[in-house]
């Protein structure tokens, strides 16, 4: 792991994997962000299980890019396929109850599955999506 997480960032993140590794469509598109339809985040679930299902069920390394005050740009290396993947994971809910989500707008499986361009293409890297854009 490269960056520095919240407690909450990395809880959500965790419980992500898991939930794809495991193949649980409800339980992932429940980490949803409130601004993620309920038909986006149920399609993005679909193809992160089907894209990254093999991948979850290795070896996972996670890179948290950013201040991890209030959200985050993550990205994930499935290990044993080869595969990165880019996400945002942010606080959201009610002043007071709030909690950490996943941004989850990717009804396009090759969208939903594509490599991000900017990020290192091995775990370990350092910087910034906003210093690498």
């Amino acid at each position: 792991m490269v960056g520095y997480p919240s407690t909450g960032s990395l809880l959500v993140v965790q419980k992500l994997v898991w939930d794809i590794a495991d193949g649980k469509t409800d339980e992932l598109r429940k980490l949803a962000t409130s601004d993620s339809s309920e038909v986006e985040a149920r399609k993005t679930a679909e193809n992160w299980l089907k894209g990254f299902g093999a991948g979850a069920r290795g070896k996972v390394t996670g890179d948290f890019y950013d201040d991890g005050s209030e959200r985050q740009v993550v990205v994930l290396y499935f290990h044993d396929t080869h595969q990165v993947k880019e996400f945002t994971v942010r606080l959201d809910g009610d002043a007071g109850k709030e909690d950490w989500r996943v941004l989850m707008k990717s009804t396009d499986f090759k969208d939903a599955t594509k490599a991000p361009s900017w990020a290192p293409k091995e775990p370990g890297g350092t910087g910034s999506r906003a210093k690498n854009s």
